[in-house]
């Protein structure tokens, strides 16, 4: 016969179980807003909280226990910096709220299989043992496990949604877009207080029937809860998109409108290539006649003022198309007045369809973001570099980054939003390479022949 103590054992393993898979997915739930290695240390402290109170103070009810890890949790998140409070505070109430309606939603199916499961032991099981309470101890087992493997589900289900979502579009929350989705979980937090007093208030053991209808009902609260939890979630993010979409359109009509003073340049150096081309007949006839009344010295004084002019007009082509030439001139001139050097030996892409437009979108916003990162910092350096095979192309920019420069806002600029966009546009992509000293970007085209 098994004595009660094996029981005993049992659900004393069950229930550490069920707190460090509370502890993990708390410790993946943080993941989602915030990236710090000290989380880990975090989950433990919340697990450890946990364990504490619920085993070794124990006249702490349910809800006080979990508030009290929260509460700890929150504490040793305070800490980490680059991470407002509010979304601090958003994570450990969402996840307090989490943490209780999730499983309660799939646990609706845990008394029928509890019921299945107790029927086929009974009629199948337990008339074959000699000591029946082996069956009854096997049928424990497997309805712990079974209600591991529910509250393993409504949690990771939940958390999932959470991830897909944010990962779709990585950012930072704003702290009033913070208040906004916090609303939900709180309503939730107060439906599990709600639930507690119950518990508290009744006292008496209450029939099966009652806790079937009662927590069915609780389950639709629940899913109505985590429902406005997602609506809430998708609203703010599509918002964002949006706004963050206008923005990008705003900046490409301004770097618009910049592309077409540069085509103005152009057109001003042509007309003055045909100007000076008129008055090289008057400037030879001019040196003609100097030379031939043997007046050599204003002769090469003619030829030196006449070569100054020409210096000032004539722009030499650097990368293979005047456009580009003009961009990449006007940012050389801010970065030598940054006292900031730019090296390039990026060329235009040849034998292949490219939209010059395009490609000065691109050279402008990183470009832009390189003479930002190096503004207060003079004698750095900037390199430009290209490499075309075929119809592949790769832009290569490096330039330095900043000690107090946060990597993680450096990468989501709308700047690179902007080049990923156009990068896609060709079939493409953009890779980032940092190592907290030298920021690269990689931009991979493939155009068509």
């Amino acid at each position: 016969m098994i004595s009660y103590s094996y029981f005993e054992m049992v659900n004393n393993i069950f229930n550490w179980s069920m707190q460090f898979c509370t502890a993990y997915f708390f410790y993946r739930f943080c993941r989602i807003f915030i990236q710090h290695s000290y989380l880990l240390i975090i989950s433990i402290g919340y697990f450890i909280t946990v364990i504490v109170l619920e085993w070794y103070i124990g006249d702490i009810s349910n809800f006080g226990v979990y508030l009290f890890a929260s509460l700890t949790a929150f504490l040793l998140l305070l800490p980490l910096k680059n991470n407002s409070v509010y979304l601090k505070f958003f994570i450990v109430i969402t996840y307090f709220s989490i943490r209780w309606m999730a499983p309660t939603i799939v646990i609706i199916l845990y008394r029928p299989i509890s019921d299945l499961s107790l029927y086929l032991v009974e009629k199948w099981i337990i008339p074959d043992l000699l000591d029946v309470t082996i069956g009854y101890f096997s049928y424990t087992i497997w309805m712990m496990l079974v209600l591991l493997a529910l509250y393993i589900i409504g949690l990771w289900c939940v958390i999932h949604f959470y991830e897909k979502c944010i990962h779709m579009h990585p950012r930072m929350f704003e702290n009033r877009e913070i208040l906004l989705l916090i609303l939900p979980p709180l309503i939730g937090m107060s439906s599990y207080f709600m639930m507690n007093k119950y518990h508290q208030v009744i006292g008496d053991p209450i029939d099966p029937d009652v806790i079937d209808q009662f927590l069915k009902y609780w389950g639709v609260h629940n899913c109505i809860t985590i429902a406005a939890m997602f609506g809430v979630l998708i609203l703010v993010q599509k918002l964002d998109l949006q706004r963050v979409q206008q923005q990008k359109q705003l900046v490409l009509v301004n770097q618009s409108q910049q592309l077409q003073a540069h085509l103005q340049s152009i057109d001003a150096l042509y007309k003055d290539m045909q100007l000076l081309k008129h008055d090289v007949k008057n400037h030879s006839a001019t040196v003609e006649r100097l030379i031939e009344t043997k007046q050599l010295t204003e002769a090469s004084i003619y030829l030196n003022s006449m070569q100054q002019q020409m210096d000032s007009k004539v722009t030499q082509s650097v990368t293979g198309h005047a456009i580009v030439d003009l961009l990449i001139q006007e940012k050389i001139k801010k970065a030598q007045a940054q006292s900031v050097a730019i090296e390039s030996t990026f060329t235009y892409p040849s034998y292949v369809h490219c939209d010059v437009y395009d490609l000065c979108i691109i050279l402008h916003n990183a470009l832009d973001n390189a003479l930002t990162a190096t503004k207060d910092r003079p004698s750095a350096s900037i390199s430009i570099h290209s490499i075309q095979h075929k119809c592949t192309y790769i832009l290569t920019i490096k330039n330095p980054i900043p000690a107090f420069v946060n990597e993680n806002n450096y990468r989501g600029g709308l700047g690179l939003q902007i080049i990923q966009d156009i990068a896609k546009k060709y079939n493409g992509d953009i890779q980032i390479n940092t190592d907290h000293q030298v920021f690269e970007l990689h931009v991979l085209l493939h155009f068509h022949s």
